[in-house]
């Protein structure tokens, strides 16, 4: 303990109190500036280079630690050298000036429209039948006099007194502004993150079917939980003014993964993504336009049928629909993931379509279907070799190989989806290899290597393993496009 003490300071009643003064006000003030420049800086500049949300966590969980650090470190320097000091009037006026910084800090959290000073005062609206709705930041009581100026007729609160120390007290100002100002406030209170909004949409749509004229709403910074009830009441027969959409809003066409793998664009609006956390379901699916979730969780799995029954509640609520089109991998079925492809194409754009990871046999089975429009086979199947040798692939519902055994025939080919055989060479020397495949359902074909009609029938459709001739020549016949 006197090694800890003569490292950082005497652990006497009056020096901890002094630390944890120096230590708050410090904290406090370092990093509220952080959050103002450091942290937007590094949100902005993830955003412009489309690093993942789970990346951006990272990155801005390393500069907090940093920041926590940095913060103790000073304290402890500042401490020690108030301590040398022997007049009590510096050590007051160093305290004073102390606090009057923080106050100024806790003052700026107390004003969203200068915390928020980088962004619009208006990110977006909406029109109904009835009404047109704009969305911001918190306003302030001289924001509020602009609106009513401006013919707004009813100012919306999505502020949650569960937020707090902030938003409480915010609340507060706010229903004494809008009295002093005269202008309709309604407070529907919304938490900032995947919850249990359910009250809140009820009310939104009650404000959608009966409300007219011009209504703002808000949140603190005017970020993520507007662009929730933006989306409310555009799937509530709602149309978009494009013009006032803000560049910074979050889009999955500018990011390239999320924390659990890799985002790939299929189509126009349609997005194969993992499993998104919940940051990045309210950041990217709840606050998008997105109007369909299809899922491909498996629900005899456990910890799947946990994370089904989450979306089933969870997506309604924002009048997203879900559906569910289980994927399973234990062996695999190409024309399942035909099936799934083709009711995937019917739906409305935009939509996502999630696995818990996009790498692995479940993605590569959606992408190469989805592109391809025929049966195809995942890759990472074939990465465990037979007992002659390791298949190649040379299409995406081809693969090239060595002569299988028996057993292969069921036990790696036909439950690895292959559904065709193209044997090159004497039919007479692999009998017993052709029955076992019919049997097991594999249909097999003889042709020639420079045969067009093998081209042909692997272009047309099936999955197909082709064997009889050494690889290297196989894999020369196929023009390099196929």
């Amino acid at each position: 303990m006197k090694k800890i003490q003569q490292f950082l300071f005497p652990f006497t009643i009056k020096n901890i109190f002094q630390f944890s003064i120096l230590l708050f006000c410090i904290g406090f003030s370092l990093g509220t500036t952080m959050l103002i420049y450091p942290i937007h800086w590094i949100s902005d500049y993830v955003k412009a280079n489309s690093w993942s949300l789970g990346s951006e966590n990272v990155l801005i969980k390393t500069c907090i630690s940093i920041y926590i650090i940095v913060s103790f470190v000073f304290s402890v320097i500042l401490l020690r050298r108030l301590l040398k000091v022997k007049k009590n009037a510096s050590k007051i006026i160093f305290f004073a000036i102390l606090i009057v910084t923080t106050s100024y800090f806790l003052w700026l959290w107390f004003n969203p429209d200068l915390m928020g000073k980088s962004n619009k005062d208006k990110i977006g609206s909406e029109t109904t039948k009835n009404a047109e709705f704009f969305f911001g930041a918190y306003p302030s009581e001289s924001k509020l006099y602009d609106l009513k100026d401006e013919g707004y007729t009813v100012v919306i609160s999505l502020l949650h007194p569960a937020v707090i120390p902030f938003e409480p007290k915010l609340i507060s100002d706010e229903e004494k502004h809008v009295k002093t100002v005269g202008i309709k406030y309604i407070h529907i209170p919304m938490l900032p993150w995947i919850s249990d909004n359910l009250d809140a949409i009820a009310k939104i749509k009650e404000v959608i079917k009966n409300k007219k004229g011009k209504i703002y709403i808000h949140c603190y910074l005017g970020k993520d939980r507007v662009n929730v009830v933006k989306n409310i009441i555009k799937n509530n027969n709602g149309s978009i003014d494009k013009s006032t959409e803000p560049e910074s809003k979050r889009k999955l066409d500018n990011i390239t993964k999320f924390e659990r793998g890799e985002i790939f664009k299929l189509e126009p609006d349609v997005f194969l993504i993992p499993y998104p956390t919940d940051e990045e379901y309210f950041g990217y699916i709840l606050t998008s336009p997105i109007k369909n979730v299809i899922s491909l969780l498996n629900p005899l799995d456990k910890g799947d049928a946990e994370l089904i029954e989450k979306e089933k509640k969870l997506l309604p609520q924002y009048d997203i629909i879900y559906h569910p089109m289980p994927l399973v991998i234990n062996n695999y079925y190409p024309d399942t993931v035909v099936n799934i492809v083709n009711r995937i194409k019917k739906l409305p754009h935009p939509l996502v379509i999630h696995a818990f990871f996009t790498k692995g046999v479940i993605g590569e089975a959606i992408k190469l279907t989805y592109s391809s429009g025929k049966a195809a086979l995942p890759p990472t199947l074939f990465n465990e070799p037979m007992k002659n040798g390791k298949p190649v692939i040379i299409s995406s519902n081809g693969i090239a190989g060595f002569t299988p055994t028996r057993a292969e025939i069921k036990s790696y080919l036909y439950f690895k989806g292959i559904r065709n055989i193209a044997y090159l060479g004497n039919s007479n020397s692999t009998k017993a290899l052709k029955k076992q495949a019919e049997k097991c359902g594999i249909e097999w074909k003889v042709y020639n290597l420079n045969d067009t009609k093998l081209i042909d029938a692997i272009k047309t459709n099936g999955t197909w393993y082709i064997f009889g001739e050494p690889i290297n020549k196989i894999q020369n016949a196929f023009p390099s496009k196929f």
